[in-house]
């Protein structure tokens, strides 16, 4: 018999604070769950000013990837380590995290993936990884 909290509940905490995870070369991101709650009141705040053109499906794509990228750089993008960017190391704040998630859309397509796993947020596979 399947226990379905064992596959599918969450760590609420960690969906809000985030979970580290490796990429390449050493790099680390620590990634909040896109749909917390913070990631909620980010989205509405940013996306108030343009909710009739949403509506109505009038909104500009790159308006609506500028709001992600502000959402993500604040919500969800919470940390990293080891990164380097133009051969300097970047420290972690909210514009480096706009620049590099604008001028890297395969870095932000990661981020995105990452955040939207269910997997890394799963209250029992973290609570393995903290035995370890």
């Amino acid at each position: 018999m399947g226990d379905l909290a064992k596959n599918y509940a969450t760590d609420k905490t960690a969906e809000q604070e985030g979970v580290w995870e490796p990429l390449a070369d050493g790099i680390e991101i620590k990634v909040a769950r896109i749909g917390n709650p913070n990631y909620q009141r980010i989205w509405e705040r940013e996306i108030k000013p343009y909710r009739a053109q949403v509506d109505r499906g009038l909104m500009a794509d790159e308006k609506m990837t500028e709001i992600i990228i502000k959402v993500l750089a604040e919500a969800v993008l919470l940390d990293w380590k080891n990164i380097e960017y133009g051969g300097k190391k970047l420290v972690h704040n909210r514009e480096n995290a706009i620049r590099i998630l604008t001028e890297l859309p395969d870095f932000r397509a990661d981020v995105m993936f990452l955040a939207n796993q269910q997997a890394s947020f799963r209250a029992a596979e973290i609570e393995e990884a903290e035995k370890n």
